[in-house]
């Protein structure tokens, strides 16, 4: 399992949900890339504890080498 997560959502933002996925004994450990046009996205998804973090508009490949990266 893995999740992709956009940093800017409505109601709760992408850090949020991560710090909550973190927090869970059941979830802590999954996967989690974080995407994002924001300038700042990249250290916040690091300071959530994003496994990684795509900046939008993404390349597919660069994508999908991080989630086989991450799956592996």
């Amino acid at each position: 399992d893995l999740i992709l997560l956009d940093l800017w959502m409505p109601v709760l933002s992408g850090d949020q949900v991560l710090k909550t996925i973190r927090k869970n004994p059941a979830t802590k450990d999954l996967p989690v890339i974080i995407i994002s046009a924001s300038r700042e996205g990249r250290q916040i998804a690091t300071d959530a504890g994003a496994s990684g973090f795509i900046a939008k508009p993404f390349d597919f490949d660069e994508l999908m080498g991080m989630v086989n990266g991450l799956m592996s």
